[in-house]
């Protein structure tokens, strides 16, 4: 992820800000983290200067981008289609088992300031339910976010056996128990 495309992410986290704040050394921080940092370390995980909780500011900027976003993942209704709103990237699956398929996939039009994006198809007769699993985990803070489904011009709604791609973000620390066995 180039800079630009990472300015609604905190370097800490790697996620959505909630709340971001800026520190002393001119970046951004979701709030939580960096205080939980400067508690232990108390220093720029950046740039390695002495940081104090005493210098956090709002970063209104930040915050109005990231609602900005939401807004448009909202008035989409979390429904998008391929080929308009977003893309598979060129090249072969970045994991497939039977019943899964994970791409990379990218915004359209190409937009800075938005999350990586991974494409997640699930097939078989009950795909429709488990996507709703996805969308309904992902409103906890600590699940990869979904963002909705996507549709292809081909879609037929009636066919329960269609496959169900969803939208979500790219958890660029792999799986959860990638980074518990490190």
């Amino acid at each position: 992820m180039s800079q630009s495309d990472d300015l609604l992410l905190c370097p800490i986290t790697l996620e959505l800000f909630k709340d971001p704040v800026l520190a002393q050394d001119g970046h951004t921080y979701e709030r939580q983290a960096i205080v939980e940092w400067i508690q232990k370390k108390g220093r720029s995980p950046i740039t390695d200067q002495p940081l104090s909780l005493e210098h956090l500011y709002p970063n209104h900027a930040i915050k109005k981008a990231v609602d900005h976003f939401e807004n448009t993942m909202k008035s989409k209704k979390y429904q998008y289609v391929l080929g308009v709103d977003v893309k598979k990237k060129a090249g072969r699956p970045l994991f497939q088992s039977f019943g899964k398929t994970i791409f990379y996939a990218e915004w359209l039009p190409t937009k800075k300031n938005r999350p990586e994006i991974i494409l997640l198809k699930i097939d078989g007769a009950r795909s429709k339910k488990e996507a709703s699993f996805y969308v309904d985990l992902s409103r906890h803070p600590h699940i990869v976010r979904t963002y909705g489904i996507v549709h292809e011009e081909n879609d037929d709604e009636d066919d329960e056996n269609n496959a169900v791609m969803l939208l979500q973000e790219h958890a660029p620390m792999g799986s959860l128990y990638d980074v518990l066995q490190e």
